[in-house]
């Protein structure tokens, strides 16, 4: 499962183009499901931002995104839900917690 995150500021700096761009290689392939997300993955100062099965993956440029997201699907750990064995959720937590030690 692919989202893009398309809350205001990544769709100001081109998530409704990344989406295409990978609905048309990925989706129409029947390779990777492609969902739009409104909800906001809360990571604006690194968008465009796309989650791979709730793996993050910032800065995805529109020219690269086959190629990016392709090479994250390779990544053991994007196979699985999660960064590693933690979902976003759980990262989130971390680091709001970090932040106020």
């Amino acid at each position: 499962m692919i989202r893009v995150c398309c809350g205001s500021v990544c769709c100001r700096h081109g998530s409704e183009k990344i989406f295409g761009v990978l609905e048309a290689e990925l989706g129409g392939s029947g390779e990777a499901v492609v969902r739009k997300s409104s909800a906001c993955f809360g990571h604006c100062a690194d968008g465009p931002n796309v989650a791979l099965n709730d793996n993050l993956l910032s800065g995805i440029k529109p020219f690269s995104a086959v190629e990016q997201v392709r090479a994250a699907m390779e990544d053991v750990s994007c196979k699985a839900d999660g960064l590693g064995l933690r979902n976003i959720d759980d990262l989130d937590d971390i680091l709001e917690h970090i932040d106020r030690i």
